[in-house]
């Protein structure tokens, strides 16, 4: 096994080097850790007009914890060689309003965003979040789901909104499984109509077996 992982190695590398397949590397922006986010860990989304949209586990305000993360905007800027321009759109508080988002942002047609964050919320299993746009840069956030074990906890991954409005996910733990602790749950969020709450609706409920 050891041999064969060496092997795919040496061939990744190869090809890498090979003038047929060469590629340009462009750093667009350095994350300082500090207000502007830091550690950057899942993939980014771009709008129509070439703007991306992503997460950072960690930067951010300083308050009462470490900072918990930020949502983040990036825009080309006008000269080639300069960086792109980083926006916070929103800074995580590690209370209700969640903390440590994983995931990357799913970008609604109305322009707004929906993401996860693995803790926080009002159990500290992690919330669905949806942020949006207001006059310049100002971003509202609104939690449509805190996660309390039920439907799972510690959500993971992408977000896939439907045409129906509704969001589906997965988490890392929660619902129904091996010592009553769960494996984890794929579960769809239906937006409210008469009521006021989103509906959280479990589609599986890993039993980790």
């Amino acid at each position: 096994m050891e041999k064969l992982l060496a092997l795919g190695l040496l061939v990744v590398l190869a090809t890498c080097e090979s003038p047929a397949f060469a590629q340009r590397l462009q750093t667009l922006y350095r994350f300082s850790g500090g207000l502007d986010g830091g550690t950057p860990e899942s993939a980014v989304t771009i709008d129509a007009s070439g703007n991306i949209f992503g997460t950072t586990l960690n930067g951010g305000v300083e308050r009462d914890s470490f900072p918990s993360g930020v949502v983040f905007e990036l825009t080309s800027p006008k000269a080639p060689a300069h960086f792109w321009a980083e926006t916070t759109l929103y800074d995580f508080a590690a209370k209700s309003d969640g903390d440590r988002p994983m995931g990357p942002v799913s970008l609604a047609s109305d322009g707004s965003l929906f993401g996860t964050t693995y803790m926080g919320g009002s159990s500290c299993c992690g919330t669905v979040f949806r942020l949006v746009p207001g006059n310049g840069a100002t971003w509202s956030e609104q939690i449509i789901y805190a996660f309390t074990g039920k439907g799972g906890i510690f959500p993971v991954g992408s977000l896939v909104l439907g045409q129906d409005g509704s969001v589906l996910g997965t988490t890392q733990g929660g619902g129904f499984g091996h010592g009553g602790i769960g494996g984890g749950t794929a579960y769809r969020l239906t937006p409210p109509g008469d009521e006021q709450d989103w509906t959280m609706n479990i589609l599986h409920a890993f039993r980790g077996g």
